[in-house]
């Protein structure tokens, strides 16, 4: 061998470590059983269909937990309080959801809507316009419409000309009800009064109906923040007592949901408040045990949105040791298979715990 070519030879040759004992061999979905076999053969394929296979995988697990098989968890419980194994085999998961404003103007919508109706889930947080567009679908779901030209008001999704009004002028009712009762509302409470006048195709309608707290920190950075002005302009020209809201409470609240639960599963439908606002909350349990993010945003410009998984850990967001994943992908399409996978099934088959 020429002697040049003998140093490039080691250089490239170099011994490869062994593989792991649990390593998975790359395989591609099944095609010959129909969509089931698809999804179910994700975790195989790599890239974010193997993301997709472990954030299903994840959910599953949040599901299943149970405080009297984890024998770990349930002698942690014990030493600070007394509890049964009656009592233990009731404690599951706390999971937590988190979807932003244009998900809720889609028809992801409908995904969570099904969850809240049916109590697989336990705690929403959404921003302002979350509120907004699930009022604004529930009373004229005609006025949002799919743009195939892909030009609509946001993205390919058309909103009618008077959507604004729709909303505004149904919280000017819901707000002289609830100024008659009490001027000062913490946004949850304000929240839960609105769901309960809201027909059933309403994710809210079900969170009132079955007690699902929904935070909206920034409730009032919408429509509902713009009735909310004109409502009070009103009733200073008229020298009355204004409406108020009381976000501090809601923190308080927010941050028990986590502390005081046994065992804990955030999904999180995009990015920015209320991804931390969930995050944060869990970070005053010492992290989640379960967490799965959807979403499109990157890390390289430092965006909390952006941040993977592990800048959670770091937070002491998640738990170290737990197995978070991040799919990185428009959650339109993967939430939506992610429900009919992993809470469909389990519903159907638990049906009475529910």
């Amino acid at each position: 061998m020429d002697p040049s070519l003998a140093h490039a030879v080691e250089a490239v040759l170099v011994p490869s470590n062994e593989m792991p004992e649990d390593a998975v061999t790359v395989n591609g979905p099944s095609l010959s059983k129909g969509l089931e076999d698809v999804l179910e053969g994700y975790y195989t394929t790599g890239y974010q269909a193997t993301n997709f296979g472990i954030a299903l995988e994840e959910i599953r697990a949040m599901l299943k937990w149970v405080l009297s098989e984890d024998q770990k968890a349930l002698n942690t419980v014990r030493q600070h309080e007394d509890i049964t194994e009656e009592e233990a085999a009731k404690v599951r998961t706390k999971i937590f959801l988190g979807i932003t404003s244009g998900l809720v103007l889609s028809g992801v919508r409908e995904s969570v809507t099904f969850l809240c109706k049916h109590k697989m889930i336990h705690t929403i947080v959404t921003p302002g316009g979350g509120i907004d567009n699930d009022i604004l679908r529930s009373l004229a779901p005609e006025k949002v419409t799919v743009s195939d030209c892909g030009n609509g008001t946001r993205a390919n999704i058309e909103l009618a000309d008077g959507s604004s009004q729709t909303v505004t002028q149904f919280i000017a009712g819901i707000l002289e009800n609830c100024i008659k009762e009490k001027t000062l509302w913490t946004p949850s409470e304000f929240i839960a009064n609105i769901g309960s006048h809201l027909p059933t195709t309403s994710f809210l309608y079900w969170c009132a109906k079955h007690k699902i707290t929904v935070y909206s920190p920034s409730v009032v950075d919408g429509w509902v923040g713009d009735a909310i002005f004109a409502f009070n302009e009103k009733r200073i020209e008229e020298k009355k007592e204004t409406f108020k809201l009381d976000l501090i409470v809601d923190v308080k609240l927010m941050n028990c949901e986590a502390t005081s639960a046994k065992h804990t599963g955030m999904i999180i439908l995009g990015g920015g408040l209320i991804k931390h606002h969930i995050c944060n909350a869990n970070l005053m349990r010492n992290g989640a045990d379960h967490s799965v993010f959807i979403g499109t945003g990157q890390e390289f410009d430092g965006s909390d949105s952006g941040a993977r998984p592990d800048e959670a850990v770091s937070w002491g967001k998640i738990r170290p040791g737990t197995r978070p994943v991040k799919v990185y992908a428009d959650a339109t399409y993967i939430f939506p298979l992610l429900v009919a996978k992993a809470f469909v099934p389990y519903y159907q088959q638990n049906k009475d715990m529910y």
